[in-house]
C-alpha cells in the first residue's frame, strides 16, 4: 500500500550502495514522512514479516538506532554483498547466429 511505499522510499533515500540504512532513528524518519513514530514502527514491522520480507532490522553495537537493510528480490539483505561487487559476465553472441 501507500504506507509501505512511503517507508520504503524513505529507507531507500537513506540507504548506502548495499541497501543498508545504518543509524536510522525512527522519530527522524517518521517526522520526514509527516507521521508518528508508532505509525512508522507498525509499517516497518509489516515490511519485515515473512510474507512481505522487504526489510531486515538488526541491532548493531555503536549505532543509536536500528540498522535496516532493504532486501532484494532474492531475499538477501545484509549478509549478501552488493551486486556492484560481483563480476560482470558479458552476454554471449549466440543470438547473432
Amino acid at each position: 500500500g501507500a504506507a509501505e511505499i512511503a517507508v520504503l522510499s524513505g529507507l531507500y533515500a537513506r540507504a548506502d550502495a548495499d541497501g543498508v540504512c545504518a543509524d536510522l532513528v525512527q522519530d527522524e524518519l517518521a517526522a520526514e514522512l509527516g507521521k508518528s513514530r508508532p505509525w512508522l514502527s507498525a509499517v516497518l514491522t509489516k515490511l519485515q514479516t515473512p510474507d512481505v520480507a522487504l526489510v531486515e532490522a538488526h541491532r548493531k553495537r555503536g549505532f543509536r538506532g536500528m540498522v535496516y537493510a532493504l532486501v532484494d528480490a532474492q531475499g538477501s539483505g545484509l549478509e549478501t554483498p552488493s551486486l556492484r561487487t560481483l563480476p560482470v559476465i558479458p552476454p554471449t553472441d549466440e543470438s547473432a547466429g
